[in-house]
């Protein structure tokens, strides 16, 4: 039997077709990453699969729609994976193949097995089954793994996003978008996870929420998702500049340009001091001593054995203790006075100053300068 073809019918079959069409055009975006965006573009026809499996088999009481839809379920297993490789390949440009080990998929394995077995029931049989209460112990397990399953990826993303951003000083020399991306990724899918548990808690124990549950969820999934798969579309420069590997560039410039970019730098950074701008980059810096980013990054890295950011915070540092040794934290805060030499954060500040000396600003200065 079937339902009279309804508004909500229209917006599954506009979903669907919205999510087939972003998967195919994300492949013609010109200079992205594209490793990333074909594994988005597995999410967005999972998604359609979702949109249609999920409602389909409540809405579609017939044979066929019943054998499709039951097979739905085993997505609850792939998103988690699906979208922890895309984090990684968005964060890091991974060029490997578009897969993961195959420990990943063995609970979707699981699951198309036992549904595979519960074919033997025809549609009628497995409706009554329902109505009794024989298949509740199967939803809950089902439910309740899929759940965990997507609770555990969305920690290995946030652990990605905490090494991007341990890492990025030493392999690329530009400020990104992609962490900001990548954060909003993992926050909102976390937020919607959250409010999952909630409403199976509370299933659980107490009753069933009319609209929020299990249903409801599997919608907003779908809908999160394509809201990925329009951002890259409409904000593709976001994915367009990789990692840079040191390793690939470990004979980039001869001992003659190191010589002049190094004399370069070094009257920027003593006489101009150019370290005091709060918003200096890597960009900036390289087109005042006439040279690239990429150039600039190398000469840092494999020279000066630092970082953009460890080298010009450096100086910041100098320059904040030479302060305190003239007393102008006596006039002004220390915050002031980070500011002053060029930080644009307390976090920063702090952070930094801790990883030199040891301890806090304040501590640092009253054990030194105790009376």
């Amino acid at each position: 039997m079937t339902n009279n073809f309804s508004v909500l019918d229209l917006f599954l079959v506009l979903g669907i077709s919205q999510g087939i069409f972003l998967a195919v055009v994300l492949f013609f975006i010109p200079n992205t990453n594209k490793s990333a965006n074909k594994v988005l573009s597995l999410l967005l026809v999972i998604a359609a699969v979702m949109l249609f499996g999920r409602i389909a088999l409540y809405r579609y009481q017939v044979e066929w729609v019943y054998r499709l839809a039951l097979f739905v379920d085993a997505i609850l297993y792939l998103i988690g994976p699906i979208m922890y490789m895309y984090q990684r390949k968005l964060l890091f440009s991974e060029k490997t193949s578009a897969t993961l080990p195959l420990y990943h998929f063995i609970p979707a394995t699981i699951h198309i097995a036992y549904t595979t077995y519960m074919l033997k029931y025809s549609i009628d049989e497995y409706f009554e089954l329902y109505q009794n209460g024989a298949l509740q112990l199967t939803f809950f397990i089902v439910e309740f793994s899929g759940l965990l399953s997507l609770l555990l990826y969305t920690i290995a993303c946030f652990k990605l996003n905490q090494k991007y951003i341990r890492v990025k000083n030493e392999l690329i020399s530009y400020e990104s978008k992609i962490i900001k991306f990548s954060r909003f990724i993992t926050g909102s899918f976390a937020a919607l996870l959250v409010l999952w548990a909630i409403s199976f808690t509370i299933s659980q124990v107490a009753f069933h929420l009319p609209y929020f549950n299990y249903q409801i969820i599997w919608i907003g999934i779908s809908i999160f998702i394509y809201t990925i798969g329009f951002y890259s579309l409409k904000q593709p420069e976001v994915f367009q500049v990789p990692f840079e590997s040191k390793a690939k560039t470990s004979a980039r410039l001869s001992q003659e340009k190191i010589t002049i970019l190094t004399k370069r730098l070094e009257f920027y950074i003593n006489e101009e001091r150019v370290f005091l701008q709060p918003d200096l980059t890597l960009k900036d810096l390289a087109s005042a001593i006439d040279t690239t980013p990429n150039d600039l990054s190398w000469l840092l890295n494999n020279v000066f054995h630092k970082t953009f950011y460890e080298y010009v915070n450096e100086f910041r540092l100098a320059e904040f203790l030479k302060k305190i040794e003239s007393n102008e934290h006596h006039k002004k805060t220390l915050l002031a006075l980070a500011f002053d030499v060029g930080f644009n954060s307390k976090s920063t500040f702090n952070k930094v100053f801790k990883s030199y000396l040891g301890q806090t600003p304040s501590s640092y200065i009253k054990r030194q300068y105790a009376v």
